[in-house]
């Protein structure tokens, strides 16, 4: 039995255990490709209206009225989201700095925090 197991493997086929092995190797370089792919993606569905806008951004909100995080710039002016609870900068306008809300004020980049700061003039 033993060299007939040889002679097989030898003529190219394989045992199952090694299939198997094989087949899950491929398995998991798939899994590794489809996740590279997905993180090169830019979301374009609101997921409270579910329509495909050019402006989604991911918003930490805690308005019980809207469903998801991923909400489209006329949703977040809808209802109220202040722009500071903004999480990402993946839109095209918001990349190239032309973003812009109607809600109150709007970050230029992540790294601001809060609102714009108020200037205090000295004297006159």
């Amino acid at each position: 039995m033993d060299q007939l197991k040889k002679a097989l493997q030898k003529a190219g086929m394989f045992s199952s255990e090694q299939t198997r092995g094989k087949a899950k190797e491929r398995q998991r370089k798939e899994i590794a490709l489809d996740a590279e792919r997905k993180g090169h993606e830019i979301r374009n569905q609101c997921e409270h209206c579910e329509e495909f806008r050019p402006n989604v951004e991911q918003y930490a909100h805690k308005n019980r009225i809207l469903r998801g995080t991923w909400l489209c710039v006329k949703c977040a002016d809808a209802f109220n989201v202040s722009d500071d609870l903004r999480n990402t900068m993946q839109s095209p306008d918001s990349r190239s700095g032309m973003f812009n809300r109607q809600y109150g004020h709007t970050r230029k980049s992540l790294a601001e925090k809060g609102p714009p700061k108020k200037v205090i003039r000295v004297g006159r």
